[in-house]
């Protein structure tokens, strides 16, 4: 992304990436312009001064409108060197907030909002909403297998994550400190497609 944001703005000499996105995962990106706005923005986001949203299709429905989970996380290596992020009563406090936006037959749009300590887990390792029996749809590492295939045969081709929006601290001197991205036509087109009432 990068790279490719350097060829179509070659004047600015300074641009790097603030934060990534996984390739599966739409949305919001930061790019500073230059170091020191790169390492004010650093600072922020470990901080907690820098909010990211999501949204986010899960399996089922939830309980409530707004659920609060607050499930400490730990990082482990498998053999094979792969990452994979658990619930660990010895790992990093770590709060995840869900407010139901749209309910479907087998599935509900969440947005997530992340609290500071968590920022520094990858939003793509979503165990935590494993934690509460509502693992994102699309997800091959924590995902349910079912629902996935049925995902895929209602079109969608990855998980189904999306960074919503992101917003800087008031202090932050820009004259724009909110943005938001639309889920885009893929997520949009498979949310019509299930909305019919056939799932599982």
């Amino acid at each position: 992304i990068i790279e490719l944001v350097r060829c179509l703005y070659q004047g600015e000499g300074g641009l790097q990436l603030v934060h990534r996105l996984d390739q599966d995962t739409s949305g919001c990106l930061l790019i500073a312009r230059n170091a020191r706005v790169l390492k004010r923005l650093h600072s922020m986001m470990a901080s907690g001064g820098v909010q990211k949203t999501y949204q986010a299709l899960l399996m089922g429905h939830l309980d409530r409108t707004v659920l609060e989970v607050d499930q400490p996380l730990r990082k482990n290596f498998l053999r094979s060197g792969e990452r994979m992020v658990q619930i660990d009563a010895q790992g990093k406090a770590a709060r995840t907030r869900f407010e139901a936006l749209r309910m479907f037959p087998s599935a509900t749009l969440v947005k997530v909002v992340l609290t500071p300590k968590e920022l520094r887990i990858d939003v793509s390792e979503v165990p935590m909403f494993q934690g509460v029996g509502h693992p994102v749809g699309g997800d091959s590492k924590y995902g349910d297998r079912e629902f996935n295939k049925y995902l895929r045969r209602s079109g969608l081709k990855r998980m189904f994550l999306h960074a919503a929006g992101i917003t800087l601290p008031a202090d932050m001197g820009v004259k724009v400190t909110a943005f938001t991205a639309p889920l885009p036509d893929d997520l949009q087109n498979l949310l019509e497609t299930i909305d019919d009432g056939d799932g599982v």
